[in-house]
């Protein structure tokens, strides 16, 4: 420890040549005035800096230090700055309140072993490659958040406690590894993120009951991002998930209590765009799950899966298709509804299930997605499955086929009573936007010979 009597002006000066080496401990604290290095501070023990007046400093930014033990940091003031390099010694930073800015600097990894409480902005910079930044005491750092890795092994978690996390734009070469940033408090992601490192992977938790939004474009190369709240997740159309083959992973009301009316919905604005290139996208919900567009090339069984498991699954708009993944299966679950009547879920994909679910669909050609057997339209709108059978356009002759026009919501066709053959007549709607599939009544003198048209033939075999 040092001291000194010599008034409250007094000058400690640190002989550089002998003093700079501590064995033990350092405490430096400055009653007036600012803390700052002109020698390589070595000190084995632990180091203690304070400045008690307000908007004081503390500056060592000495590339030779080698701060061994944990390092407490003390400023008051708006303007109460600390800045420190480590030079290439791991640092670990105790309890520590900072009034103004923190900026900390390593040539190995960055840790806390007590709550840094700052006030301004706080930056953490390791620069050796593949060295981690460990924040998880569930810090408070109010003001804008920075980080700088490099190598697929640079890692980077925050735990901010109860204070939500303000971050700034993380480029492509910020961050070598993945970032993993958790909060008690409502979290917006305002600016962009990007990790361009192979594998690295986003994941952002929100706890305490609270909300994330998510404004702007989170973006991977390879890893996977996953997002959690124990509330609502709401995505504004700017708010996109992007990966080249990362799996995407959307859970509201992650406290895995089911609470209808009061749980967590998922939230994609119209434009909204979910993107995993060749990985599998996965969202859930308690309350409503709303649909921008989800996309994948993934040809798997879950290639995209839904969960809502009180409310409905909604489309959110009709700027993108809903759900794309033509060479994999959606599998939907919900407590509720999968689309409306009046506002269909659109989808391309190699198959659906929707095993128990209430489904309203707006399918696209029957060549391109009702072509095989045993798919399910409209179950529980028109109580009954209709078993769709491939290459049935092959089972009725070419003058019974009636071909339907037009791209109107409604379907209409008007029959000729008397078709040329007996065959069954094959009317094809699965190319239209359709609600219900509905038969009129016709004009009984006109011809004998057609009965009423109270029936539709899906299959030489079968009659629903």
């Amino acid at each position: 420890d040092f001291a000194t009597s010599a008034g409250s002006n007094g000058d400690l000066f640190i002989n550089g040549g002998t003093d700079g080496a501590v064995g033990g401990n350092l405490n430096v604290t400055a009653t007036t005035g600012n803390i700052t290095d002109t020698v390589a501070l070595n000190v084995t023990g632990t180091s203690f800096f304070t400045t008690s007046a307000s908007n004081g400093t503390i500056t060592l930014n000495n590339a030779s230090n080698g701060l061994i033990g944990s390092v407490t940091l003390s400023t008051t003031g708006s303007s109460g700055n600390v800045t420190i390099d480590n030079g290439t010694t791991a640092i670990n930073i105790a309890a520590s309140t900072i009034g103004g800015n923190l900026a900390v600097t390593a040539g190995d990894s960055i840790t806390d072993s007590g709550i840094i409480t700052v006030a301004g902005t706080a930056s953490f910079t390791t620069d050796t490659s593949n060295k981690l930044i460990t924040l998880n005491s569930q810090n408070a750092i109010t003001g804008q958040v920075t980080f700088s890795t490099t190598g697929t092994g640079g890692d980077v978690t925050l735990d901010n406690g109860s204070t939500a996390i303000s971050l700034g734009t993380i480029s492509s070469s910020d961050i070598g590894g993945d970032l993993i940033l958790l909060t008690d408090a409502a979290q917006t992601i305002s600016n962009a993120i990007t990790l361009n490192g192979s594998g690295a992977a986003l994941s952002v938790t929100v706890d305490n009951s609270k909300s994330l939004n998510i404004q702007n474009a989170l973006t991977t190369n390879s890893g996977s991002i996953t997002l959690s709240a124990d509330d609502d997740i709401i995505f504004t159309a700017a708010g996109d998930l992007s990966s080249t083959n990362g799996t995407l992973s959307i859970t509201a009301d992650d406290d895995s209590t089911s609470d209808v009316g009061s749980g967590g919905a998922l939230t994609m604005a119209d434009g909204t765009v979910f993107n995993s290139g060749s990985g599998t996208i996965t969202a859930t919900s308690d309350e409503n799950l709303t649909l921008g567009q989800m996309t994948t090339t993934n040809s798997t069984s879950n290639a995209i899966t839904l969960n809502s498991k009180s409310g409905n699954i909604l489309d959110g708009g009709d700027t993108n298709e809903d759900l794309t993944a033509a060479n994999g299966t959606i599998v939907v679950s919900a407590g509720g509804t999968f689309g409306t009547t009046s506002n269909a879920i659109e989808k391309t994909s190699a198959g659906i299930n929707t095993s128990g679910v209430t489904t309203s669909l707006e399918d696209e050609t029957a060549s391109n997605t009702l072509a095989g057997t045993n798919e399910t339209v409209g179950e529980a709108s028109v109580d009954q499955t209709i078993n769709i059978v491939e290459n049935l356009v092959k089972s009725a002759s070419k003058n019974s086929r009636e071909p339907v026009g037009g791209s109107s919501n409604t379907v209409s066709l008007g029959i000729n009573p008397d078709p040329a053959g007996f065959d069954p007549l094959l009317v094809d709607v699965f190319a239209e936007k359709y609600e219900l599939v509905n038969t009129e009544g016709f004009d009984p003198e006109l011809s004998s010979a057609v009965g009423p048209l109270n029936d539709f033939w899906f299959s030489e075999s079968e009659e629903n």
